[in-house]
C-alpha cells in the first residue's frame, strides 16, 4: 500500500480513518429456495424450534427509552410552543425499560440478526432510496479535486453561468421571473468593506454582517448608488424609491464550523435588481424541485429559509441555471450546491428529464434484483412486503420471531450511576464520497482519478459496519468540552454497564437446513471466539458490543402431541437440544454452490469477519478531524483487511 502524491505536488496522502468500514457488495444476489406456506408445520426437511440466547455486554450499551406520559405532560407545562423538539428528545436519557426494568427490544435484536443474514446469504441490497439525491459544491476546490471541473462546468468561473430572478408559485408548480440585469451581469456584488475602510451596507437597517455571532441568511429591500460597476452605498429602501433592489446576505460559512467563532472568509453580499417584466417566465422542472427539497441541509431549513422548502418561498430572490427554457438547478446563493444529474425518460410524454443521482443509481442491478425467483434468503426467512404492490405474492410472513431481552442481573446495579452527555454521534457527510464509493485503485487512487457520486458506473462500497472497538468504560464516550445551552447535536444517555447479562429467544418455523444454518451463523458468528455483535447507540465510540451464547432446541412435532407429559413430569413440548455443526456446513455448501466459490474464501466474508473482531482502541478507528482538515486531500478509506495490517490489531 503506497502513499501516492495527491495528484501533483509532493504532499503525501495518508489512508483515511474512520470508526466504520464496509463489507463489499456481492457480484450478484443469490436466490433463495422455494418459499413454504405458513398454514402447517412441515417435518420432512424442515425445522421448527428456538435458540435460547444469553447476551453479555462487553462495553456499555444504550437503547433510548420511549417518552412517558409524565414526560409529555411535564413538557406541555414547561413549554407552550408545540410538541417535543429535537432538544427535548436528546434530554430524555433513560434506557429502554419495561415496568422500570431495563429490557432489550426484540426489534433491535431482530434487526441486528437480519442485517448479518443479509450479508452472509448474499441477499439483495434493499430497500435503496431513490429520493435523496447527491449534491455538492466545489467553489475553492484544489486543481486535483475530481469535483472541481464538474462544478465549474455547470456554475462557470465566478458563477458566470448563474442567473438571478424571483420565485413564483402557481399551484404545485414553481416558476422564476428573471431579474433585470446589472449591466452585463445577472446580479451585482456588494463588498462588506471598501479599501478605505468604509462599509457600503452600513445604512441597511438591522443587517447582520458576516462576523456577527447572530449572522443568518437575510433579505433586505434597499436603494443603492454606484460608481461605474461598483456599488458604493446601500441603504434601506423607502416607500416610492426608484433605484431599488434586494440585498441578499447568503451564508457566512459558520454552518461548517460546529458553532465555533471564526472570521468569515466571505467578503461580498449580492444585490438582485427588480423583476424584468419583459423577460419570459421560466418553469422549474418538477424533478429539480423534488431533488432540491429532498436534499435540504439543516442550514437550508433555518429561518428565513423555509423549514420544509428552503429558498422556495413565493416572491423570494433566487439564483438559477436553465437548460433551454426550463430551470434545472437553483439555490439561495450564486455558488449553490448542484446535483450530479442523470437524464432519463419519464412521464407520459416520454421526454428526457434531468434528476439528481441517488444511491439507487450506484448499486448494480444484479445486486438489487433476482431473476431466478425474485426472493433472497433474507426475505424468505424474515418476510417482506412489496411497496405499492397488492395481491398474491406481494407479501410474505416472517418465519423468525425474536423476544425482548430480559435482564438476568440486579436492576439496581445494571445501569450507569447517572446520565451523562456523550460525544457528538456524527459521521462524515455524503460529500465524503472517497469513503463511500469504490475507488479504482483503492487507497492508491490519485485524487484527480477518484470516483464520486457522478462518475459513470460508480459503485457504493457495500454494507456499513462499525469496528468492535473495546473501550475501557463509558468515560471514553463522555463529552469533555462545554456544551452550549441550545445545542442539539449532543445527547444524554444512561447506558447499561459492561458485563451485564440479558436473556432472549429466537423462535423459527419451517426453516430448511440452509436457512437454519444461516440463522445459526448470524447468532454464533461462525463460532469465532473473536467475533462480537453490536447494537444500540454510540457504535462509533465502541458502545453496544456484546457476546452471544446461543443454544439450539429443535421441536419434534409428532412427539409434541403423542403425550401430554414428559418423563420428567413437566408438560411435553417436543423440544430437545441439538448440535449446530451440520447446519453451518449445509449453509456454507449451498452458498458455495450458488456463487461458485467456497464460502470462507469470499472476500466479502473475510472482510466481514475482520469487522466483527474485537479490536483494541487505535487512532485508525477514530473519526478524521476538520481542524486540522484531514479531509482536504480526500484520502481513501482502506479495506478492513488493510486497516488490520495498518494497526496490527
Amino acid at each position: 500500500m503506497n502513499n501516492n502524491p495527491a495528484g501533483g505536488g509532493n504532499r503525501q496522502r495518508r489512508p483515511a480513518r474512520a470508526p466504520y468500514n464496509f463489507v463489499p457488495l456481492p457480484d450478484k444476489a443469490v436466490a433463495s429456495d422455494a418459499l413454504v406456506r405458513h398454514n402447517r408445520y412441515l417435518s420432512k426437511g424442515k425445522y421448527t424450534g428456538y435458540f435460547d440466547v444469553t447476551l453479555t455486554t462487553v462495553t456499555p450499551l444504550y437503547i433510548r427509552g420511549m417518552l412517558t406520559a409524565e414526560q409529555i405532560s411535564a413538557h406541555a407545562a414547561r413549554k407552550s410552543d408545540g410538541p417535543f423538539d429535537a432538544k427535548d428528545k436528546l434530554e430524555t436519557a433513560e434506557f429502554f425499560t419495561v415496568d422500570g426494568v431495563p429490557r432489550l427490544p426484540g426489534s433491535s435484536l431482530r434487526g441486528m440478526l437480519r442485517s448479518l443474514v443479509e450479508i452472509i446469504t448474499f441477499s439483495k441490497i434493499q430497500p435503496i432510496s431513490d429520493r435523496q439525491g447527491f449534491f455538492f459544491r466545489a467553489v475553492a476546490a484544489q486543481n486535483t479535486d475530481p469535483l472541481r471541473d464538474p462544478y465549474r462546468h455547470v456554475i462557470g468561473a465566478f458563477s458566470k453561468n448563474v442567473r438571478a430572478g424571483y420565485l413564483i408559485q402557481q399551484g404545485e408548480h414553481w416558476f422564476i421571473q428573471p431579474a433585470q440585469r446589472f449591466g452585463r451581469d445577472a446580479f451585482a456584488k456588494v463588498k462588506d468593506t471598501l479599501r478605505d475602510g468604509s462599509c457600503p451596507v452600513a445604512g441597511v437597517q438591522g443587517i447582520k454582517r458576516f462576523n456577527d455571532p447572530a449572522y443568518t441568511v437575510q433579505y433586505h429591500d434597499v436603494e443603492f448608488t454606484q460608481q461605474g460597476d461598483m456599488i458604493v452605498e446601500v441603504w434601506t429602501a423607502e416607500s416610492g424609491a426608484t433605484r431599488m433592489g434586494v440585498l441578499v446576505c447568503t451564508g457566512n460559512m459558520s454552518e461548517t464550523q460546529s458553532g465555533k467563532q471564526f472570521d468569515s472568509p466571505r467578503r461580498n453580499y449580492v444585490l438582485v435588481l427588480p423583476p424584468d417584466r419583459e423577460a419570459t417566465r421560466l418553469p422549474i422542472a418538477d424533478t429539480c424541485v423534488a431533488d432540491y427539497i429532498n436534499a435540504l441541509t439543516p442550514f437550508q431549513k433555518e429561518s428565513p429559509l423555509d423549514s420544509e422548502h428552503g429558498v422556495l418561498v413565493h416572491g423570494r430572490p433566487v439564483f438559477y441555471i436553465a437548460e433551454g427554457e426550463e430551470v434545472i438547478r437553483f439555490g439561495h446563493t450564486p455558488n449553490f450546491r448542484i446535483g450530479h444529474l442523470v437524464w432519463e425518460r419519464s412521464g407520459k410524454d416520454g421526454e428526457q428529464r434531468a434528476r439528481a443521482v441517488t444511491t439507487h443509481d450506484l448499486v448494480p442491478d444484479a445486486v438489487q434484483h433476482i431473476d431466478e425467483n425474485g426472493t433472497d434468503y433474507t426475505e424468505a426467512m424474515f418476510g417482506y412486503v412489496m411497496e405499492g404492490v397488492y395481491g398474491e405474492g406481494s407479501a410474505y410472513g416472517s418465519r423468525i420471531s425474536v423476544t425482548s431481552g430480559r435482564l438476568l442481573d440486579n436492576p439496581a446495579q445494571a445501569l450507569e450511576a447517572a446520565p451523562f452527555t456523550a460525544k457528538i454521534l456524527g459521521s462524515p457527510k455524503p460529500t465524503t464520497f472517497q469513503h463511500y464509493v469504490e475507488q479504482p485503485n483503492g487507497v492508491d487512487t490519485p485524487m484527480r482519478d477518484l470516483h464520486h457520486w457522478g462518475t459513470k458506473n460508480a459503485r457504493i462500497r457495500g454494507h456499513k459496519l462499525y469496528w468492535r472497538k473495546q473501550i475501557s468504560s463509558s468515560n471514553d464516550v463522555r463529552e469533555t468540552e462545554t456544551v452550549k445551552e441550545k445545542d442539539t447535536q449532543h445527547t444524554k444517555m444512561r447506558p447499561v454497564k459492561a458485563g451485564v447479562r440479558f436473556h432472549f429467544q429466537v423462535y423459527f418455523e419451517n426453516l430448511n437446513v440452509v436457512e437454519l444454518g444461516a440463522l445459526t451463523w448470524a447468532l454464533t458468528l461462525d463460532q469465532d471466539p473473536a467475533g462480537h455483535h453490536m447494537l444500540g447507540m454510540g457504535k462509533p465510540y465502541g458502545m453496544g458490543i456484546a457476546r452471544l451464547k446461543p443454544e439450539l432446541y429443535l421441536c419434534d412435532r409428532k412427539a409434541r402431541y403423542e403425550s401430554l407429559f414428559a418423563e420428567s413430569g413437566d408438560w411435553s413440548t417436543g423440544y430437545s437440544p441439538a448440535g449446530i455443526d451440520d447446519f453451518l456446513l449445509a449453509f456454507k455448501q449451498r452458498i458455495a454452490e450458488k456463487t461458485g466459490r467456497a464460502f470462507d474464501d469470499h472476500p466479502r466474508i473475510r472482510e466481514l469477519k475482520t469487522l466483527l473482531r474485537l479490536v483494541r482502541p487505535n487512532r485508525q478507528f477514530d473519526y478524521m478531524t476538520i481542524e486540522p482538515n484531514e479531509f482536504k486531500d480526500r484520502p481513501v478509506l482502506p479495506r478492513p483487511s488493510e486497516v488490520k495490517q495498518i494497526t496490527g490489531n
